[in-house]
């Protein structure tokens, strides 16, 4: 085939993708493995090429990282230090601060993702408690300011 139709081709099958995946209609990982099948029956892509691609380093922190967050959710830590961090506090401003603060240093020795998959759910667990969704909002923004300050 014509390199520019090949090109032509992938971006369709991009723009679709994206389409897709904005919808939300079809779950992201099916999307994405069937436009990368697509992409590997046309003749687009190898699957050398594709297996290259792939940066698995990254992948596997992600994975490792997400496995301790499960298990870290399941083990009620996040439970205990929510009803600590609310009982030694005076009011949510507190709280929101002292949640805050563990983000900033977290972050100075972690991978950003790390942090937010281990402050989700204390984070989740304090709104859940004192019945506002500030404390998510928040702190996910504050985690996002503070990791780009550091180079």
């Amino acid at each position: 085939m014509d390199q520019a139709i090949l090109k032509l081709i992938t971006l369709a099958i991009f723009l679709i993708c994206y389409s897709l995946v904005i919808s939300r209609k079809i779950k992201i990982a099916y999307v994405s493995i069937g436009s990368v099948i697509i992409l590997l029956l046309i003749g687009v892509l190898s699957f050398r090429q594709a297996f290259v691609a792939v940066n698995w380093d990254v992948l596997g922190i992600y994975w490792g990282f997400m496995m301790a967050s499960i298990i870290f959710a399941k083990s009620g830590i996040p439970a205990y230090l929510a009803k600590y961090i609310l009982l030694k506090t005076k009011n949510e401003g507190m709280a929101l601060f002292l949640l805050c603060t563990l983000t900033a240093f977290l972050s100075s020795f972690l991978e950003n993702v790390g942090v937010v998959l281990i402050m989700a759910p204390i984070a989740i667990e304090i709104a859940r408690r004192a019945n506002s969704s500030l404390f998510i909002l928040s702190r996910l923004l504050f985690h996002r300011t503070w990791s780009r300050r550091l180079p």
